[in-house]
């Protein structure tokens, strides 16, 4: 992307972590969202598949539960970016449904810093807590906008 190129990218409002009252990301007051934000976690979900990196780690010991993700999602406070669906807002991307892989959705959230998104250390969101999130994201279902009554007006 080039620099003076900032169509598509929309003025981000100041954040404040729910999960850490008081602390900011760098620069958030003034973080412009949109092609950047995707193109890192694009780069982060393709860099995961192609070096064939399990962030994760192999057998976690249990299988994911979703219903958990879902309250972790809460707990977290990721729906104050994401929505309480993960649909995404002004604030944060479109999560669910469809998310990225396990693996980059880890590796994204541990290495967030350059994006509206505090980076966030397995100390505070370990790898059995995102493997539950990413199960309860990709659980969401598809919605046709058309089933919306707003959106047909």
């Amino acid at each position: 992307m080039e620099v003076s190129d900032l169509s598509g990218l929309t003025q981000a409002p100041a954040f404040q972590s729910p999960v850490f009252p008081g602390v900011r990301p760098r620069g958030s007051d003034t973080v412009l969202m949109g092609k950047r934000s995707n193109m890192m976690i694009r780069y982060l979900a393709a860099a995961c598949a192609i070096a064939g990196c399990s962030i994760l780690g192999a057998g976690t010991g249990s299988a994911a539960d979703a219903k958990k993700g879902q309250q972790l999602f809460i707990t977290y406070g990721c729906y104050g970016c994401h929505g309480y669906n993960g649909q995404g807002a002004n604030t944060g991307p479109k999560l669910a449904p469809d998310p990225m892989a396990a693996d980059a959705l880890a590796a994204y959230i541990r290495n967030a810093s350059s994006t509206l998104m505090p980076p966030y250390a397995e100390a505070n969101v370990s790898n059995a807590d995102v493997v539950d999130i990413h199960a309860w994201l990709a659980s969401q279902p598809k919605v046709d906008p058309k089933s919306i009554p707003l959106l047909k007006d």
